[in-house]
């Protein structure tokens, strides 16, 4: 029904970018999973992924915020497929389920270690437009997968499209206080609270029953 295995926040497809390239953007996604982009530096880039800095602008001639930019854009293409392989079924309780399994495996495999790189990439946006464009473009991208999944179970547009925005919202921030609390507990409180109100709004509505007139 669902993958068992999402593809990771930090992987980028061999066949969207080879070599030095690749390398350049699958370790800054990394880096900037842990560090953030402030701290995420081109000395940095450059000792993880082992490439001349000559390589670097030749691919990168802008610099460090194109390359921020490329790498949120493919993290977000990566984490987009694993979303859209959740909601492909009509079950959004379980859509829900494998999207918090999905990043409790994460969370533990990095010894709570490394965050969202769409929510880093997000909150080092203040002076970078075109990376804050970036971030929101692969957030909305989230909202319409869940939205249209919402929308195939009978929730209207509006309602559909407000869930799912508030879905994204609680697992992100679970997923800063997973950082802090190095635990999965949050992921846990939010799935909890989150099937709650889907279970609410997906349910049929009860007709009140009126007593005849004796």
């Amino acid at each position: 029904m669902f993958a068992t295995r999402a593809p990771g926040a930090g992987e980028v497809r061999e066949a969207a970018v080879e070599g030095p390239k690749k390398r350049l953007i699958s370790c800054t996604i990394a880096l900037v999973r842990r560090r953030g982009v402030g701290a995420t530096g081109i000395a940095d880039i450059i000792e993880l992924s082992g490439a001349a800095r000559r390589s670097l602008y030749n691919h990168f001639p802008d610099g460090k915020m194109q390359l921020m930019v490329e790498a949120t854009r493919y993290a977000g293409a990566d984490m987009t497929t694993a979303l859209e392989q959740f909601t492909a079924a009509d079950e959004p309780l379980d859509s829900l389920s494998a999207f918090i399994t999905y990043w409790k495996s994460v969370m533990t495999a990095d010894d709570f270690r490394s965050g969202c790189p769409i929510a880093m990439a997000a909150l080092g946006s203040f002076d970078t437009p075109e990376l804050a464009r970036e971030a929101a473009s692969v957030f909305s991208s989230w909202n319409d997968a869940l939205a249209e999944q919402l929308r195939r179970s009978g929730l209207t547009g509006t309602s559909a499209a407000s869930l799912a925005s508030f879905t994204v919202s609680a697992v992100e921030g679970a997923i800063v206080q997973c950082i802090a609390y190095r635990s999965t507990s949050p992921l846990d409180s939010a799935h909890e609270h989150l099937a709650e109100a889907l279970k609410v709004h997906l349910s049929p509505p009860v007709l009140a029953t009126v007593e005849p007139k004796t």
